[in-house]
């Protein structure tokens, strides 16, 4: 029995997460797992890995989370083993995009994680004038957060009064009720 959407297109994205957005369009079209050639860029060079890597659709939050592994690399596990966390890797064909680099796995390679559309996805389409360019999502993303927490400190503070509001009225009817005069 079936509780949720059966075709991935139905599930309600964020319009501001463009990539997650044309990812889910075309979600048919790729593979939630890689095997293959990559590169990692690290601030003093570039790496050439073996990589194995899968994708997950996370419907709540309106993307993907990836993760996966290099195969034995000594100079990348002393690498993250002295404490680098961050780079970008490129797979063939596919943009570049960061990654986390977490402990070195029991066979020798590095665990690699992130957020967004998998690295081995195909590009997306060039930004057009319709598109709003990653800095000009960000802001939007930030404006719209800072407007739902302002929307928010509103209402509690207009619930807040309607309820002082209510135990007023109610005071001031059980002071009628008993023949007080009210000194409001």
């Amino acid at each position: 029995m079936s509780t949720g959407p059966s075709n991935v297109d139905s599930i309600n994205v964020d319009p501001l997460n463009i990539d997650a957005v044309d990812a889910v369009n075309g979600f048919d079209q790729v593979d939630e797992e890689y095997r293959g050639p990559a590169t990692l860029r690290l601030d003093d060079g570039t790496v050439p890995v073996e990589i194995r890597m899968s994708a997950r659709f996370e419907p709540i939050e309106g993307r993907f989370r990836w993760a996966g592994r290099t195969g034995r690399h000594d100079m990348l596990r002393e690498r993250v083993g002295a404490g680098l966390r961050k780079a970008t890797i490129v797979v063939p064909g596919s943009p570049e995009t960061a990654v986390k680099l977490s402990d070195p796995d029991p066979w020798g390679g590095i665990r690699l994680s992130g957020t967004g559309t998998p690295p081995w996805f195909p590009p997306t389409k060039q930004p057009t004038a319709e598109r709003a360019t990653a800095t000009e999502q960000a802001t939007a993303t930030e404006r719209a957060t800072a407007a739902n927490q302002t929307t928010a400190t509103e209402q509690t503070t207009a619930t807040k009064q309607a309820a002082e509001a209510a135990r007023t009225a109610t005071a001031e009817a059980e002071r009628a009720t008993n023949g007080e005069t009210s000194h409001v």
